[in-house]
C-alpha cells in the first residue's frame, strides 16, 4: 500500500470516528446528509484525480480531497461538541 492511500485511509478513519461521535448526539437524518455530502465531494475529487490529473495535477486533487475529508471531520466534531454542551 502506498503512503498516499495510507494517509487517505487515516483521514477517512478520522471521518468515520467523528461520524460515530456525531451519531450519538444528533438525529439519524443528519448522518445520512453527511454521507450524501461525503459521497458528492468524494466523487468529484476522485473524478478529478482520474480524468483531469494530467501533468502532476493529481497531487493537487489529492490534497484538496484530503483537506475536504479532514475539514468535514472537524466540522462534525465541532457540531457534536456543541450539541453535547447544549444538552447538559
Amino acid at each position: 500500500m502506498s503512503s498516499d492511500i495510507g494517509i487517505l485511509l487515516l483521514a477517512f478513519f478520522f471521518y468515520f470516528c467523528s461520524l460515530a461521535l456525531l451519531s450519538k448526539n444528533v438525529r439519524n437524518r443528519s448522518i445520512w446528509i453527511n454521507f450524501l455530502i461525503s459521497f458528492i465531494y468524494s466523487f468529484y475529487f476522485i473524478y478529478g484525480m482520474f480524468y483531469r490529473g494530467q501533468g502532476g495535477a493529481v497531487l493537487g486533487w489529492f490534497l484538496c480531497f484530503l483537506a475536504a475529508v479532514v475539514l468535514h471531520s472537524v466540522i462534525n466534531i465541532i457540531i457534536s461538541v456543541v450539541y453535547y454542551r447544549n444538552r447538559l
